[in-house]
């Protein structure tokens, strides 16, 4: 063998070496690369492992803690429901409070108008007896007047005359005793006894006539001036028409047996009317008096007591409306 073999079966050897070390490396590349995609694998399965692991931890955590608060909740011990429970009790006790104060604030309220209304009560009774009071002695009074003329009257009168009187003869019945006749003799109803000297008598039979011609001539002296007033109401409204200026017509007013009549209506003591006032106003009233020339009325609102003349009602002054 010589030199130039040598040489290349050298180069040969160095080839063919050459070419498995360029195979190794590409092996032991490409085994690096899966070891270490396995290990980065590996890597990967235990890191998910662990979260997996924590995850469950955590849930189950919040499991026990959710059962945890369910049975606290069950058993009425939950803080969330304690704190919103004692938030319901205090918004209920001051709910309670508020009607509490509105129910005793009704209370005040209406038994303060129920003791206004007593009191209003009490004083329109009182008002209405009074009133009746008043009326029943001025009946009184009249009636009472009424006798004492009827009284002067008899006593003016005559008492020599002698009044019959009517009796009737009832039948007498079979089985009733016959009436023995009474041997007394009875004085006669219309027979008077003095019992005073004829002085006397004569001297009250006067002082009687006097009282009685002064209360005709001032009953005859108002009836003439309220006459009077009427002529010169009259002539004045005549006089004026006459001149020609404007004036009311007078309306008939007159008092006849203590009765008003007046506007072609007839009113008497006691009765409720409305009073127009020359304002236009109406007022409800009751009379009270009704006299020979004037009529006293009380008002309702304020019970004052009004003075009305007949000239007031012809001039139409005041006028009176029935009521009911």
């Amino acid at each position: 063998m010589n030199d130039y073999d040598i040489e290349n079966d050298r180069s040969n050897h160095l080839e063919i070496y050459g070419d498995s070390d360029e195979d190794t490396e590409d092996a032991s590349e490409t085994g690096s690369t899966k070891y270490i995609n396995e290990l980065s694998f590996e890597h990967d399965l235990d890191e998910y492992d662990s979260n997996f692991e924590i995850k469950e931890q955590i849930y189950k955590d919040k499991l026990a803690v959710l059962k945890e608060q369910l049975v606290q909740l069950e058993h009425k011990k939950h803080p969330d429901y304690v704190k919103h429970l004692a938030v319901l009790d205090k918004e209920h006790e001051d709910r309670l409070f508020f009607i509490y104060c509105t129910k005793k604030l009704e209370e005040d309220l209406i038994e303060k108008e129920y003791c206004f209304e007593e009191s209003a009560a009490e004083k329109e009774f009182e008002e209405r007896k009074m009133e009746i009071k008043e009326n029943l002695l001025s009946d009184l009074e009249e009636k009472k007047k009424i006798n004492e003329n009827d009284s002067n009257i008899e006593l003016i009168s005559d008492p020599s005359e002698t009044k019959t009187l009517t009796t009737r003869k009832l039948r007498r019945r079979p089985n009733d005793p016959i009436p023995l006749p009474d041997r007394r003799r009875r004085a006669s109803p219309a027979q008077i006894n003095f019992l005073l000297d004829e002085n006397i008598i004569t001297e009250d039979v006067k002082a009687v006539n006097r009282l009685l011609s002064a209360s005709t001539k001032s009953a005859q002296k108002n009836s003439l001036t309220s006459n009077k007033n009427q002529n010169n109401h009259h002539q004045n409204h005549n006089n004026d028409h006459d001149d020609g200026e404007h004036q009311t017509k007078l309306i008939e007013a007159k008092i006849e047996c203590g009765k008003l009549f007046c506007d072609k209506k007839w009113f008497h003591r006691g009765q409720n009317v409305f009073i127009e006032s020359p304002d236009g106003s109406l007022e409800p009233s009751i009379i009270l008096h009704i006299g020979t020339n004037d009529i006293i009325v009380k008002r309702y609102s304020d019970s004052q007591r009004i003075k009305i003349t007949l000239n007031d009602l012809m001039t139409k002054k005041f006028s009176f409306q029935k009521k009911w």
